[in-house]
């Protein structure tokens, strides 16, 4: 099947050297501004201006347009190598949009986002995305509050221990079933305290956790 002119043209563009294609690429983009239908330059234009028709023409107009703006617009066009590629397929897409409206297939048309549009929706959505991620991560466990009753335990026991330690000495040149009945005595005093002092510091922990995840869930 023979090759239509335009895609000649754009196969036989790529054979050029590489500072001649560069050269025509400069050539190009300084005699933009006098393309014939160059894209509208304001955001969010009607289908007639991207034709550069009037409202009341005719659909064999709308045609000839359309084949022109193809030849120029056409993200593999020559014509338009000097825009970004991300323009280019906006354009694209705008013109044919505009193309469906003008022939009365669609009876609305929002215009087609332009770049720094679709660049601002990207930026939006990566923003959202990473503020997503951030509130659906699961909370880190605090471990440190768990081992507070532990360390209140220990300290009790330092303090009943040392004081019995430190009185052994002196009781030795006591009789030993007296030093042992004292001993036990005092043991048994100590660890009723030890005791009650857990018990209260754990109930003193407790509570202070339950009026945490209380404020938490209010």
């Amino acid at each position: 099947m023979p090759l239509s002119k335009l895609k000649c043209a754009q196969l036989g563009f790529h054979f050029i050297p590489s500072h001649l294609r560069y050269a025509v690429q400069a050539r190009l983009a300084s005699t933009a501004s006098s393309t014939p239908y160059s894209f509208p330059a304001h955001r969010h234009p009607k289908p007639h201006e991207i034709f550069h028709l009037p409202l009341g023409a005719s659909q064999a107009e709308i045609k000839r347009r359309y084949i022109d703006l193809v030849r120029i617009h056409h993200p593999d066009s020559v014509l338009c190598g000097h825009v970004p590629p991300a323009e280019r397929h906006a354009r694209f897409q705008a013109i044919s949009a505009a193309y469906d409206h003008l022939r009365g297939k669609s009876a609305t048309i929002r215009s087609t986002p332009s770049y720094d549009d679709q660049l601002y929706e990207e930026i939006r959505w990566r923003a959202r995305r990473t503020h997503n991620r951030r509130t659906d991560r699961p909370p880190e466990t605090d471990y440190s509050a768990d081992i507070v009753p532990f360390v209140f335990g220990g300290l009790l026991i330092f303090v009943a221990v040392v004081p019995a330690m430190a009185s052994t000495p002196r009781a030795s040149s006591r009789p030993a079933s007296l030093n042992l009945a004292e001993a036990r005595s005092e043991a048994q005093m100590y660890g009723q305290e030890r005791r009650r002092e857990i018990q209260r510091q754990a109930h003193i922990y407790q509570l202070a956790k339950e009026e945490e995840e209380e404020c938490c869930k209010n």
